[in-house]
C-alpha cells in the first residue's frame, strides 16, 4: 500500500512539474515573426545611403521608412581589421506592438587570418512597412542606440 502512495505521489509531482514548465508565461511576450530580406547598402534608398555614410563609424542602428518599405541598418562601428560581422537573428513583433530586431556581433578569432584594413561591418534588412516602434538588441539583450537622429 505504501508503494502505491509513493508511485501516485511521484506521478503527481511529475505532472505538476511538467505543467509548470510548459506554462505560456507573460502574455505580453507573445510574438509574430516578421519576414524580411537582407540587402546591400547600394540597394537602399539614396537618402538612407547618405545617412549610413555619416554614421557608419558608430555602433548602433538606423530605422528608416520610404514608400511601403521599412529598413533597419545595424552597424558594429569602425573595426581595425576584417573578420567582424553583424548577423540578424530575428525580427519579431511583440504582443505589445513593438518590433524587436535581435542581432549577433562576432569578431575574428585570436589566430584567424584577417584583412588588415579598417572595416565597417553591418547588416541591412528591408521589410513591408509596419507603423510600430522599433528596438534593436544584441543576443545579450543589450539595447543598441539609434543613430542619425
Amino acid at each position: 500500500m505504501k508503494n502505491i502512495f509513493t508511485i501516485i505521489f511521484i506521478a503527481l509531482v511529475m505532472i505538476l512539474g511538467t505543467l509548470a514548465c510548459s506554462s505560456s508565461g507573460n502574455s505580453n511576450t507573445a510574438q509574430n515573426n516578421i519576414k524580411y530580406e537582407k540587402i546591400d547598402v547600394s540597394d537602399a534608398p539614396l537618402k538612407l545611403q547618405e545617412t549610413i555614410e555619416q554614421v557608419k563609424k558608430k555602433k548602433g542602428y538606423i530605422y528608416y521608412t520610404e514608400n511601403d518599405s521599412d529598413y533597419i541598418y545595424v552597424a558594429a562601428g569602425e573595426k581595425p581589421t576584417g573578420g567582424y560581422t553583424v548577423e540578424v537573428l530575428d525580427l519579431i513583433e511583440n504582443k505589445n506592438g513593438k518590433l524587436t530586431l535581435t542581432v549577433r556581433f562576432t569578431e575574428p578569432g585570436k589566430n584567424d587570418m584577417v584583412t588588415q584594413v579598417i572595416t565597417y561591418p553591418y547588416a541591412l534588412i528591408r521589410f513591408k512597412a509596419i507603423d510600430k516602434p522599433v528596438e534593436v538588441i544584441d543576443e545579450s539583450n543589450d539595447k543598441l542606440p539609434q543613430l542619425g537622429q
